[in-house]
């Protein structure tokens, strides 16, 4: 299973190489941690080997690399959350990812109403047209982030990644 400590190795790859022993040295983690950390993402797709102890970045791996700093960056306007049920306006205004995770993890917009805005496509396009997060917009039309659980565990991840980031 990849975690987030995974995930933080993408970070620190040089022009899209990642090397195990200056991981190791950066990271202060042994090499056999991060030839275990990289064959993972290699699993995932977002690295592939290219030599001996060397990875380079797929282009699933540059686009989530991508899309971090377009987040890093992003001032969106605020996501307005109406009821796909009934049609009214949810009193809660979205600003950005942290607000975003708290939003749907505490459940206040019920969780069928964040599956139908997944499913519509309404809240990715917020995402992608404003935020720029293109990886998770490549992650929902994939159907590898399908519900509200989904999104919760995706964004966890990437509020900890931009903590590397900053």
């Amino acid at each position: 299973m990849v975690k987030t400590a995974h995930y933080r190795l993408l970070i620190y790859a040089d022009k899209g190489v990642l090397r195990c022993e200056s991981l190791a040295k950066k990271l202060g983690i042994s090499v056999n941690t991060v030839k275990k950390y990289l064959r993972l993402l290699e699993r995932e797709g977002m690295i592939k080997a290219s030599g001996i102890d060397a990875y380079v970045l797929t282009n699933r791996g540059m686009l989530l690399l991508k899309s971090l700093k377009n987040i890093a960056g992003a001032t969106p306007p605020p996501y307005r959350a109406v009821d796909p049920i009934s049609g009214e306006l949810i009193p809660i205004t979205i600003k950005n990812y942290l607000q975003l995770y708290v939003v749907i993890k505490y459940g206040l917009i019920p969780e069928d109403a964040v599956n139908a805005y997944i499913k519509s496509g309404d809240l990715i396009k917020w995402i992608e047209q404003h935020i720029g997060d293109l990886y998770l917009a490549e992650e929902v039309k994939k159907g590898r982030i399908k519900s509200a659980r989904d999104l919760v565990e995706y964004l966890e991840k990437v509020i900890n990644l931009m903590r590397e980031l900053k």
